[in-house]
């Protein structure tokens, strides 16, 4: 189990304040605070803070902190993937979702969708025709063929990274391959149907 100690040095390594990791870990300062200074803590609470630095390769162990920058990632949850992409992009980047559908999001997704495009990264959906459905603005969206649009397989690209949506009879997961020849060709793919696609707004 992660200690107080572990946990404010793997937050060191990521470059992260207190707030920094309650934010992505989903939890109050206060909690952080709490257990980096000895207070107990659930095993749910350290599961959510160890979730937190998946993203950069840390593992806290019972031996100490390590890095490793995987190549594939495996999330169970889009709000994962979501939280990844909040911590690798920059103002001005941009994170493209091909074959989007916001009908299936719950607000979580969408509150975080919003916090992204008001945090100035770029949002770019492509979209079946006809769904007027925006989370976000009407301009972030291009309409595409139904013909051509893969229902309940998004894919996600953004910097070095393509997310692909996998369902199963174990429920959803979501495949995060980091190769930057890999996302560039998923991105000349998705810039294709964005240039051919409809404006929505």
């Amino acid at each position: 189990m992660a200690t107080g100690k572990q946990i404010a040095a793997a937050r060191a390594l990521a470059g992260w304040d207190q707030k920094d990791l309650a934010a992505r870990a989903g939890l109050t300062q206060q909690t952080i605070s709490n257990i980096e200074a000895g207070g107990g803590a659930q095993a749910a609470t350290l599961q959510k803070i160890h979730r937190a630095f998946a993203p950069l390769g840390i593992s806290i162990t019972p031996t100490g902190i390590s890095q490793i920058e995987p190549d594939i990632i495996t999330f169970e949850d889009f709000m994962d993937v979501l939280a990844d992409a909040r911590v690798i992009l920059k103002r001005g980047q941009d994170i493209c979702f091909h074959c989007a559908d916001d009908r299936r999001s719950d607000e979580a997704v969408t509150e975080v969708l919003r916090a992204l495009e008001k945090d100035g990264i770029k949002l770019r959906f492509t979209y079946e025709e006809g769904n007027s459905f925006f989370s976000t603005s009407p301009a972030n969206y291009r309409w595409i063929p139904a013909a051509y649009f893969a229902s309940a397989q998004v894919q996600v690209i953004y910097a070095d990274r393509v997310v692909i949506h996998i369902e199963g009879d174990g429920g959803d997961k979501f495949v995060v391959i980091r190769n930057k020849d890999n996302a560039a060709a998923a991105k000349k793919q998705f810039d294709y149907w964005w240039k051919t696609g409809q404006a929505c707004g």
